[in-house]
């Protein structure tokens, strides 16, 4: 059910759309289990930094443009601004760090959605993490997720290799690997050269270095306890 709406989504009309304005606004993205937390909790330890782990920003959105791409019907320019106006006052509903100019909303299954991604977002720029499919795969196939249409897909190894086959073919047949407007995060040299790794990341949404982002366990910690 999950790879059906996301291909009904994918062959909705929408019009051609302006940026939206929100150049500091990412999304971090990739698959399930392949160091998007990981990457998360570095990020979000940088002072000027927010991040946001599965807020309903997309679910706002579809609200509106779910019902144009069920009944195959084109959606309005005006319901397009409406929709992404409603994604963004989402995340604003969400802010609590004091002192954050960038925000990064994480949620890796939505690479799915790439093609609708681009059409509804023209301009927006995305940190994707990549891990050796086997890994993934596995660990998907072993890690409890909460029920819903993306995670039950999970449940086999069969249809777990389906859902990362299809989610990758989506995002690679909309974005290149060569893109300027992604930052590619590649598992194991996150974990090898931390570092390194995320000075890149850094620099790729307009922030340097902190050595806050190497007390980031700590940090966590403390998210999590509030």
């Amino acid at each position: 059910r999950f790879i059906e709406r996301v291909k009904l989504d994918a062959n909705l009309e929408v019009p051609n759309l302006p940026g939206e304005g929100h150049g500091n606004y990412f999304l971090m993205l990739g698959f399930p289990r392949s160091g998007t937390t990981l990457l998360e909790n570095m990020l979000a330890s940088h002072p000027v930094i927010e991040t946001f782990e599965e807020i309903p920003s997309w679910q706002s959105l579809r609200q509106i443009t779910g019902p144009f791409a069920l009944k195959k019907i084109a959606l309005p320019l005006e319901e397009a601004f409406k929709a992404r106006a409603r994604y963004y006052r989402e995340i604003e509903q969400n802010k609590k760090k004091i002192g954050a100019t960038i925000f990064i909303e994480k949620l890796p299954i939505r690479s799915a959605d790439a093609v609708m991604l681009e059409k509804m977002f023209p301009r927006k720029k995305y940190i994707f993490s990549i891990r050796h499919p086997y890994d993934v795969v596995l660990s998907c196939f072993k890690q409890y997720f909460q029920r819903n249409r993306a995670m039950d897909n999970f449940t086999t190894i069969e249809d777990a290799c389906q859902l990362y086959d299809f989610t990758m073919n989506q995002w690679f047949k909309t974005f290149s690997l060569e893109s300027e407007r992604i930052c590619y995060v590649h598992y194991h040299q996150l974990v090898e050269n931390v570092q390194d790794e995320v000075t890149r990341v850094l620099s790729f949404v307009g922030a340097s270095w902190d050595d806050s982002v190497l007390r980031f366990a700590e940090n966590s910690d403390e998210r999590s306890s509030r």
